[in-house]
Order: structure tokens, then C-alpha cells, then sequence
């Protein structure tokens, strides 16, 4: 009643060796230092120095324009990039106006989107400065205050969850077991989404738990029912070794019984023939002695 449910992998799964996370929404991690806009705010990055940034259009008319970058937006800071409204800038944001977010910082903000990171984390020359991570990835560490994740955004699972994306693939968990399609294993974990239910106890929802006690409560009256099955039978046994035990005494006088009869006919008889032969021999001896006696009266 109580095995664990089982589960046939149709795809393959992969089983963590540490406790960690597990990401409820798609997530982006920091390579370097970037810069996500409070408010809007315009670039123009034919200016000089902080001159780039502004709360308002600092277009020059016929030399430069600026382009509008929205909040919510990240940017980056590099030496060249820059080209016509996306792309690394030259000059990091006022800080009154941006959150400083450092290598490694989460953020939920889909930096693989151009106009999230206004090219400056997409694109030819723009790779590795974010890593994505996929809802249901695997966290080694926990991701809230390291970037604007909150706790809704992840979920604390133990040693031995089982997870639909490779943790090593990000440096996660690099000694993650790999399920393969065919597979049986045997969890309390709802898996349904990746594999077939080969039965068992599931106790993940109150309906599987209120399932689940039934089946317990019917295991426990399948016990008391062969607890009073072996007890009968125990009962018979205890009886027929009873009943062996008499007659093994019992045989054990009656041969005890014959064995002493047998003694005494032997003694008896052992005693008559001693008789018998004592008798014989007084008997020889006295016939001896006649012609010894007739021969001493005739001197």
C-alpha cells in the first residue's frame, strides 16, 4: 500500500545530486555589469560624456539624433557597438535613473529579445553576455536577491528532483543522472507531463492522499484477514504437534515395557541352564567316582 508511484519516462529526464531550484519562468543570468532603465530616457551617442543621456529627445538637428530607450530596458556599457538605436552604449545611465546589475545577477526581463536589451545582449559579437534559462531549469544556489527575482519565480526542491532541462548544461549540477525514454523510476513527484503512471501511492493532491488511505485502510483489513488465517492455522499445527509428542511418549513406554521383558526371559533362562549344566557336571563327576569305590572294596 505504501510503494511509491512509478513512473515510465516517454522523454528524457534528468535526477539532481544536490538540493536546489527550479525556475517557474523563464529567467536570463548576467555575464558582466548592465544597467536596467527606471524611467525613459534618450541616447545620442554622437555627445560626449554624460551629455549622451537625457530625460528628454537630445536629438542635435542635422548632426545626431537621439533614440529613445524605454524603461525596463538593460544596456551595456562597451567602447563601440552602438549603431542607429540598439547595441552596446558608450556611457553608463545616471544612476538616479537605472538599477546597476552585476555578472551573475537574475533578472526575469527575456534578454534574448532585441528590444529587452536593445541589442546589446543579442546579436553578432553580443553572445555570452546573458545566459538563458528556461522555466523548469535547475538553480544550484538560491536566485532571489541577486537580480529582481522574487520567490514566486522559483521553487526550493530537494536532493533527487527530477527536472526536463540538463542542469549541466549551465554548470548547475554537473553530476545530474540522465533518465533515458523507457525508463521506470519511482517517485513521489508528479511526472505526468514526461512519463506514463505505472501505479502506486501518489499523495501530491488531497484527492491522491484521500485515494491513498483507502488503499491503506484496505491493506490493514487485508493483514487483520491473514493474521487470523495464520493464526488458525498456527492453531492446527500446535495441536498435531501436541498430538505427536503424546504418541511419541507413548511409544517410547511401550518399547521401554518389551525391552524389560526381554531382560528378565534372558536372565531366567541364562539361570536354567547354568542349572543344567552344574547338574551334568555333579553328575559326571560322581559317576566317576563309582568304579573307584568298587575297586577299593575289592582290596
Amino acid at each position: 500500500a505504501l510503494k511509491e508511484q512509478s513512473w515510465k519516462v516517454t522523454s528524457e529526464i534528468y535526477k539532481t545530486s544536490k538540493a536546489g531550484y527550479v525556475t517557474n519562468s523563464k529567467i536570463s543570468r548576467l555575464e558582466g555589469t548592465a544597467y536596467k532603465l527606471n524611467q525613459d530616457l534618450w541616447y545620442n551617442a554622437e555627445l560626449t560624456g554624460s551629455a549622451q543621456w537625457s530625460t528628454a529627445d537630445n536629438s542635435v538637428s542635422g548632426s545626431s539624433t537621439g533614440y529613445k530607450l524605454e524603461a525596463g530596458t538593460f544596456v551595456r556599457v562597451a567602447s563601440s557597438g552602438w549603431d542607429t538605436g540598439s547595441g552596446p552604449v558608450e556611457v553608463a545611465p545616471p544612476s538616479q535613473y537605472a538599477t546597476t546589475y552585476n555578472a551573475n545577477d537574475f533578472t526575469t526581463v527575456d534578454l534574448s529579445v532585441e528590444a529587452n536589451g536593445n541589442g546589446g545582449f543579442t546579436g553578432t559579437g553580443n553572445t555570452g553576455k546573458h545566459t538563458i534559462f528556461e522555466s523548469g531549469s535547475f538553480l544550484k544556489d538560491e536566485p532571489v536577491g541577486i537580480g529582481d527575482l522574487e520567490n514566486q519565480h522559483r521553487t526550493a526542491v530537494s536532493k533527487g528532483y527530477y527536472v526536463t532541462i540538463d542542469p549541466s548544461t549551465n554548470g548547475q549540477d554537473s553530476s545530474a543522472t540522465t533518465i533515458g525514454a523507457g525508463e521506470t523510476v519511482s517517485t513521489l513527484q508528479d511526472l505526468s507531463a514526461v512519463a506514463s503512471d505505472e501505479g502506486g501511492v501518489k499523495i501530491t493532491t488531497v484527492a491522491e492522499a484521500k485515494t491513498s488511505i483507502t488503499k491503506i485502510m484496505a491493506a490493514l483489513d487485508q493483514l487483520h484477514l491473514d493474521r487470523a488465517s495464520l493464526g488458525a492455522v498456527q492453531s492446527r499445527i500446535d495441536f498435531t504437534n501436541s498430538q505427536i509428542v503424546t504418541s511419541k511418549q507413548n511409544l517410547s513406554e511401550a518399547k521401554s515395557r518389551i525391552l524389560d521383558v526381554d531382560v528378565a526371559e534372558a536372565t531366567t533362562e541364562y539361570a536354567r541352564q547354568q542349572i543344567l549344566v552344574q547338574s551334568g557336571t555333579q553328575m559326571l563327576r560322581e559317576a566317576n567316582n563309582l568304579p573307584r569305590t568298587a575297586l577299593d572294596l575289592l582290596r
